[in-house]
């Protein structure tokens, strides 16, 4: 990885990183139990999948500022999908009434046609003193709960209003009392047991949070359970699970700690259950299970759908997600709509593979998957695909389904059997050079593991993203790709970057997509090749242009590291290391005599300026330059706007003055004892293919296609220069969404363009290699050793990690 990037603090993705390690629930990063298949067998159980996007045709004559959709309900007949948001209004009058731009809309879906039978405007049906906040759709009726302002009383009131989907009648309508203090009450889902339906109601007070829930009576009557506890806040219930038709399980989180209750339906009677007795549910697991009406409780887990089988204690699986032909980044996100183990209604919304259309407009989606009577895929000599950190985008899964949909002989099947925080941990850290440390060693660890699996014939047969495990870059552990992409076109491809990740002229890892590491500055501030800078000119850049003050911000042994693996190619070749030039000389003085020893220690008390944190306009100001590791088109405008004329990215201090650096952000390679090299090839091959190229760049990815990059950059301009994307542009360095005023030009997509083709190398860490030079150097900073006694300890460590891996 790169080893100091502002693209996003690593201090807050270490918080992250701790806070969700707490949530096990639907991670992708639990380790696989199994042990690598052969063949998809017969008997494997497959999925047919009917896939709708659906769409609310809106009013074509208005500007539509947003609109978002989720689901309401089904039952046999129909699907009930709530859309909600509003129209653009220009200048707010007294006499502009909110039904005129707020859109809410149910749409009732045919379950057996897909198609839509009716579109309801509550808006209408409930009139203008009456905010809509959320819809259930149960045993045919449509339950709409909204804010209702009485104009005799001036009080404002939840209230649940019951209408007819097919007459649209108001059938009724109930206030629901509120807490006097409390300053906000959200019914977040409905639970049918039995005849009973449970509305779990999230109230808010100054003093406390607590959940009340209101139970609809199989009567009609209403009736309100409070679940409080005396010493906590209750801060989310994630699911109400059925023990029997009468009563039911209540799973409520209190900080990082879960209560178990039980209600009574029949007497509303709230009791605390024994916390061990359910020790063995995953609670963060239950948030969207599913209470069928035949009494059975599914939930999504990490790679599917289970049932809970409350008597036996157990979850049974009944979906492997990767058994259907759905996108594999996107289903696990969807809701249980219903469920019979034969045939699973999943719908939702999913992120689109366009970063430059509105953020404000989501896509839905409707999954029915029916069990089919045998396995398609059947026979076929199973792939493993390991996608190291980053996972596997919509684009990738897109491209496996194509890939096993068209392949009769083979099958790629994703695995998450590796996982660098298995040998990672978060909680000494303190700093980026902590971080650092910790970051090489696991990366060092799995590499070590990756490597002995492929030499013994048990690895992963397509490796992506792993251009930092360096051990792995060798004919003993992958395909040298080279034969197979020698005659790109430059004219079409950035063949520099290709090049450029060649370990030894080899090429082991295709960089698909990429991020450009380096110094965002005025192009006027580089140094005379014109595209970086030696030591001498950044010393001179730190100290005249940037006031002493050096914008990386590593401790001395991590940036001596950072530009050790700029020159690589200078110091290592063919397997062999030589330090003795002047070159290392030159490095290690310049960080010895200009870069402090340590990095600063991070302060969790003051994480980000507030004043970073209101939406004000990033114009160009007097920032001289950023630090960037930039991931993205995104990433290069929002510092283009930060920095005036910053529209170059320049190299990091070298010998030479070389350019920029590139870090594979996506990453392709083939496993040296693959089942059939050919064949993973041919999924390598799909990964150019302009279609995917394409898609890849309207993620907001630097790509290889020359074309699909200028295409994708045009779609972007148009987006950052449009009312809505300049304020939703995103910035890595703050981790939020902030505005630019800046113009972008048809000047930027060559600059842009010129950056790539100024590239250097790949940044391919060698984890193994930096932590030799991490724990060497120092004694050499320190004054403890001179350089010349430095040098042939790391020349003879360095060769020995080399030379076992030949």
């Amino acid at each position: 990885m790169n080893t100091s990037s502002n693209i996003i603090s690593i201090k807050v993705l270490v918080l992250c990183l701790l806070f969700s390690l707490t949530l096990s629930s639907t991670s992708c990063y639990s380790k696989e139990s199994t042990v690598k298949k052969q063949t998809v067998s017969a008997d494997t159980p497959w999925y047919d999948a009917e896939v709708i996007d659906f769409k609310l045709e809106t009013d074509t004559n208005k500007h539509l500022n947003s609109l978002f959709h989720s689901i309401a309900g089904a039952d046999d007949k129909y699907i009930a999908i709530i859309s909600d948001g509003g129209y653009h209004v220009k200048a707010w009058t007294d006499d502009i009434e909110y039904k005129d731009w707020l859109i809410y809309v149910v749409t009732i879906i045919d379950r057996t046609t897909k198609q839509t039978v009716k579109t309801i405007d509550i808006v209408n049906i409930l009139g203008k003193c009456a905010y809509p906040t959320n819809v259930n759709y149960i045993d045919g009726k449509i339950w709409v709960y909204a804010d209702t302002y009485h104009p005799d009383t001036g009080i404002s009131m939840n209230t649940e209003y019951e209408i007819d989907p097919v007459t649209e009648e108001l059938l009724n309508t109930r206030d629901i009392n509120n807490s006097e203090d409390a300053t906000a009450n959200w019914i977040l889902d409905t639970y049918n047991v039995g005849e009973y339906k449970i509305l779990p109601e999230q109230v808010l007070t100054e003093t406390e949070v607590y959940y009340v829930l209101r139970i609809v009576e199989p009567d009609g009557t209403i009736a309100e359970v409070e679940v409080k506890d005396p010493n906590e806040n209750i801060y989310v219930i994630p699911t109400i699970i059925s023990l029997n038709e009468t009563s039911v399980l209540i799973p409520a989180a209190m900080n990082r700690d879960y209560n178990f209750y039980k209600l009574d339906l029949e007497t509303n009677k709230l009791s605390k259950a024994d916390k061990g007795t359910y020790s063995w549910l995953d609670v963060d697991q239950l948030a969207g299970s599913y209470n069928s009406p035949n009494g059975n409780i599914y939930t999504k887990t990490q790679n599917g759908i289970s049932r809970i089988d409350m008597e036996n204690k157990k979850l049974e699986p009944i979906l492997d997600f990767d058994s259907c032909a759905v996108n594999r980044n996107y289903i696990p996100r969807l809701e249980i709509v219903d469920c019979n183990e034969d045939k699973i209604l999943l719908c939702g919304s999913y992120e689109s593979t366009n970063m430059f259309k509105s953020l404000l407009v989501q896509d839905f989606i409707i999954v029915e998957l029916t069990k089919a009577a045998k396995n398609p895929h059947a026979g076929k000599t199973i792939l493993e695909l390991y996608a190291h950190e980053g996972g596997i985008d919509g684009t990738i899964s897109d491209a496996i389904i194509k890939f096993n949909e068209n392949n009769s002989k083979y099958y790629i099947q994703p695995t998450n059997r590796y996982n660098k925080r298995d040998y990672m941990s978060y909680d000494d850290l303190r700093s980026d050079d902590d971080y650092i440390s910790a970051d090489l060693k696991a990366s060092a660890d799995l590499s070590y593991e990756l490597a002995s699996d492929i030499a013994n014939g048990v690895g992963p047969d397509i490796i992506m993203n792993a251009s930092g495990l360096g051990q792995l870059n060798n004919d003993n552990c992958l395909v040298d790709l080279s034969p197979y992409f020698q005659d790109l076109d430059s004219d079409k491809y950035f063949t520099n970057i290709i090049d450029g990740a060649r370990i030894n002229g080899k090429l082991y890892q295709l960089p698909v997509c990429y991020t450009i590491e380096g110094i965002q500055t005025d192009p006027a501030l580089a140094g005379k090749t014109g595209i970086g800078f030696t030591t001498e000119e950044y010393k001179a850049f730190i100290y005249e242009t940037l006031n002493g003050t050096d914008i990386i911000e590593n401790g001395q042994v991590h940036y001596f590291a950072l530009l050790f693996n700029n020159m690589r190619n200078t110091f290592i070749n063919e397997g062999l290391v030589d330090l003795t030039g002047p070159e290392f000389t030159e490095l290690a003085g310049f960080v010895k005599d200009n870069v402090r020893q340590n990095s600063a220690i991070w302060d969790y008390e003051d994480e980000i300026d507030p004043e970073e944190l209101d939406n004000s306009s990033l114009a160009a100001s007097n920032n001289k330059a950023y630090y960037c590791n930039c991931p993205g088109i995104s990433g290069y405008l929002v510092k283009r706007a930060r920095i005036k004329n910053g529209t170059a990215i320049l190299g990091l201090p070298s010998s030479d003055g070389r350019g920029p650096m590139f870090g594979t952000k996506l990453s392709v390679a083939v496993s040296a004892n693959a089942l059939n090299k050919e064949a993973c090839i041919e999924f390598v091959r799909m990964m150019l293919t302009d279609e995917i190229q394409k898609e890849f760049v309207l993620n907001d990815n630097f790509v290889l296609n020359r074309e699909a990059l200028r295409y994708g950059l045009n779609e972007a301009i148009k987006y950052f220069n449009s009312e809505e994307g300049q304020n939703n542009i995103y910035e890595y360095s703050l981790g939020r969404y902030v505005r630019v005023d800046s113009k972008f030009t048809d000047e930027d997509i060559n600059n842009i363009e010129n950056i790539i083709l100024s590239c250097s190398k790949a940044d391919s860490v060698d984890a193994a290699i930096n932590m030799i030079l991490i724990e060497e150097m120092p004694a050499y900073f320190a004054g403890q050793k001179k350089l010349d006694q430095v040098i042939p300890v790391l020349q003879n460590r360095i060769q020995k990690v080399l030379d076992e891996r030949k």
